[in-house]
């Protein structure tokens, strides 16, 4: 499998199966010519799958606009469904530089016009994505949000999206959070899975399994 990183000011990755593509994250709003340019080069391979790691909108901004071009099905865990149904970026609990993000976000959706995104599926722990053309797992990692996910490839690489920040060093999530405590128990979780390589959703870093395991 090959993992195509496409910066829309939070990172997209699409993953190049034999058969299929899969998208994680479909990043800001009016980031969709960027990422369908990214796939129509991997033509006649055709995207089955956006799976959305959370309900914030630097990560689901775009998923409508390509599921309309694709007919790709939109996948997230039903706990921030409907915050994403409906638009919303929740974030409640902020520390440190996410204090004033808390006062930016408000301008912020109403500057992108956030598009109403319902998801097509619900996928929670465990659920395999094999039927998508790729060898992954949906891992539940909730703290950053309630819902959020992570997805694990070949047992061996993690995208764990905004679980872990890498600016402006790596540590886990800091600044924006529905519970801190679950945060913890998700790092923990990842530890445990020991991934060789763990991939954020901002940032260029791929996080080695040494540097996960000092988090």
């Amino acid at each position: 499998m090959h993992i195509h990183r496409i910066n829309t000011g939070s990172n997209v990755y699409l993953l190049e199966g034999k058969e299929k593509l899969v998208l994680i994250d479909a990043g800001y709003p009016c980031s969709e010519k960027k990422i369908l340019s990214e796939i129509e080069k991997l033509a006649p391979k055709k995207l089955s799958l956006i799976f959305i790691t959370h309900a914030h909108f630097d990560h689901y901004g775009s998923a409508n606009a390509i599921r309309q071009k694709t007919d790709a099905l939109i996948g997230i865990h039903q706990k921030d469904s409907i915050a994403m149904s409906n638009a919303k970026t929740p974030i409640p609990l902020k520390k440190s530089w996410g204090i004033p993000g808390g006062y930016i976000l408000p301008l912020a959706e109403l500057l992108w016009k956030i598009e109403p995104t319902r998801a097509d599926i619900f996928f929670k722990d465990g659920d395999s994505l094999n039927s998508f053309g790729i060898n992954g797992v949906a891992i539940h990692t909730p703290g950053h949000t309630n819902g959020s996910m992570s997805l694990l490839i070949d047992d061996s690489l993690l995208f764990v999206s905004d679980l872990i920040v890498t600016h402006p060093v790596i540590r886990r999530q800091c600044y924006y959070a529905e519970n801190w405590e679950d945060i913890d128990i998700s790092i923990k979780k990842i530890k445990k899975i020991a991934p060789v390589s763990t991939y954020p959703g901002h940032g260029s870093a791929v996080i080695s399994i040494e540097k996960l395991s000092k988090l």
